[in-house]
C-alpha cells in the first residue's frame, strides 16, 4: 500500500508542509476549519515521497462530505491529484466514514470503475505574476481603480475580529444576491481574522469609509501562489468601485511578495460576469472539473437529492 491513511497527523507532515509552503495542508488552516465547522480530518501520507493530501470531512446532519485538500485540491508539494490516489482511497472502503468524496482537478483521468458525477467550473489565474503590470490592463480597469481612490475609500490591512459580523454580512449579501449557498459563518470569519494576526499566509484588506466597512478581500499564500479566497463589497457603493481598489491592492501585494501566480479560483458556472471581472485583471480562465464520488451510494444520492430540492425552493 503506497499511502498511509490516519486520523492523526503523520510525524513528518508539518515539516513537508513547511518546505512546500503548503498552507491548506497545515495545522493553522485546519484549526480554523475545525473551530468553525463540524468536521473531521483524515491524512493520506506517502512516506516514501514525503507527500500527501488531507481530507476534510464535513458533517452535515446525517451526512459525511469529504473534500480532498479543501479548497485547493492537490498534494502538499503542489502536484496534481492522480488516479492511483483515488483508487487507493476507494480500496480503503471509506464509505462508512465518507459518504460523498469531492475534489477539483484540471487534468486527472479516472480510469477505475468509479461511481461519480462531474461538472465543469471556470477557474481564472493570473500567470507570470512578476510580469503583471496595471498599465497592460484595459482603460476601464484603470478608471475603476482611480474612481475608488477618488471616492475616499481607505484601504487598510486589518485582522480586527470585532468586524467579523460586518464582513460576514457583506459576504452573505453577495451570496444571496446571486442565489448561492451561504457556506461560511460569522464564526469562521472571526477565526480567520484571529489567526491572521500572527500568520503571514493570511492577508486581509478592508475598504473603509468614515469608519464604515465598505468591502473586504482575503488572500491566502499557498505553495508559490496567492489565492483569492473571499471578497465582497457593499452594493450601495458599487458605482464607486470599491472592489477594484481592493483587488489592485491584493495583486500588488502578492507581486511584491515574489509569488508566481494569483489564483482567483473557480466561479459558479451561472455567473459569467464574475469570470469576466476576473479576466479583466489579466486572468486566464480554463475549465476545472469538479468530481463527486459516491462512496456510499444510498447516502450520497439522498444528500444530492436534498441539495437539489433546497436549490429549487430557495
Amino acid at each position: 500500500m503506497k499511502f498511509q491513511i490516519t486520523s492523526e497527523m503523520p510525524p513528518d507532515w508539518q515539516e513537508a508542509c513547511r518546505k512546500s509552503g503548503a498552507f491548506f495542508h497545515g495545522h493553522v488552516w485546519h484549526d480554523i476549519l475545525r473551530n468553525s465547522f463540524n468536521m473531521d480530518t483524515v491524512y493520506v501520507w506517502d512516506k516514501n515521497n514525503r507527500n500527501g493530501v488531507i481530507i476534510d470531512i464535513f458533517r452535515i446532519f446525517l451526512f459525511r462530505i469529504g473534500y480532498i485538500t479543501f479548497p485547493q485540491g492537490a498534494y502538499i508539494d503542489g502536484s496534481a491529484l492522480d488516479n492511483d490516489l483515488i483508487q487507493e482511497l476507494l480500496n480503503q472502503h471509506l464509505g462508512k466514514k465518507i459518504h460523498l468524496l469531492r475534489f477539483t482537478d484540471k487534468d486527472i483521468h479516472l480510469t477505475g470503475n468509479y461511481d461519480y458525477n462531474v461538472s465543469e467550473l471556470p477557474n481564472t489565474v493570473i500567470y507570470n505574476l512578476q510580469e503583471w503590470n496595471i498599465k497592460k490592463l484595459s482603460s476601464s480597469v484603470r478608471y475603476s481603480i482611480n474612481r475608488a481612490k477618488r471616492s475616499g475609500f481607505n484601504i487598510v490591512e486589518s485582522y480586527d475580529s470585532s468586524l467579523a459580523a460586518d464582513i460576514f454580512n457583506l459576504y452573505a449579501s453577495v451570496i444571496r444576491k446571486n442565489r448561492g449557498n451561504i457556506r461560511y459563518s460569522e464564526n469562521y470569519f472571526s477565526k480567520l481574522l484571529e489567526y491572521g494576526r500572527n500568520v503571514e499566509n493570511i492577508k486581509c484588506y478592508l475598504s473603509m469609509l468614515n469608519n464604515n466597512l465598505i468591502g473586504f478581500i482575503v488572500i491566502i499564500i499557498h505553495n508559490d501562489s496567492a489565492y483569492y479566497l473571499h471578497g465582497a463589497s457593499d452594493d450601495n457603493y458599487r458605482k464607486d468601485c470599491p472592489s477594484y481598489g481592493l483587488m489592485n491592492e491584493a495583486i500588488n501585494w502578492a507581486q511584491e511578495k515574489g509569488l508566481q501566480q494569483f489564483d482567483m479560483m473557480t466561479s459558479p458556472p451561472d455567473q459569467p460576469s464574475l469570470v469576466k471581472y476576473k479576466e479583466k485583471w489579466g486572468g486566464i480562465s480554463f475549465p476545472t472539473k469538479s468530481y463527486s464520488l459516491n462512496l456510499n451510494k444510498p447516502m450520497s444520492l439522498l444528500f444530492s437529492g436534498l441539495v437539489k430540492l433546497n436549490n429549487l425552493i430557495s
